[in-house]
Parts: C-alpha cells; structure tokens; sequence
C-alpha cells in the first residue's frame, strides 16, 4: 500500500508518520519531499539551513521540485 501525507508546515505529518513506523515494528517506509529538496539545495550550495528553501527564487524552488 502507498499513501500520500500532505499539509502546511508544522502540521505533524512527519511526527504522524515516525509514530506510524514505531507501532508497525519498523514495517512501514516513508519519504519526507522536504528532506530531499534540501538535500538537494546543500549539495548545489544554495541554502545552509532548511528554512532558506522558501527565501530561494521561485524558479529554483520549482527546479528542486521537478528534480
């Protein structure tokens, strides 16, 4: 099964799903879309600290997300 988890900032949707994996005995696998943008943004040298994805021009942002 897959699922698709969405939300604003801050709302706990990667709380929800770490509580999720610690009741299933380590079962379940999740992605976090954040973790990979930033991930991204490091390697490329465009941000520091995660927060500064949203202060990147919008055209970046959205090449993060394509990518």
């Amino acid at each position: 099964m897959q699922a698709l988890v969405v939300g604003v900032p801050g709302v706990g949707k990667t709380s929800l799903l770490r509580e999720l994996k610690k009741r299933s005995g380590g079962e379940i696998r999740f992605l976090v879309f954040g973790d990979l943008m930033e991930e991204m943004a490091r390697s490329e040298g465009l941000i520091k600290h995660r927060d500064e994805i949203n202060r990147l021009p919008i055209e970046e942002q959205s090449s993060l997300q394509e990518a």
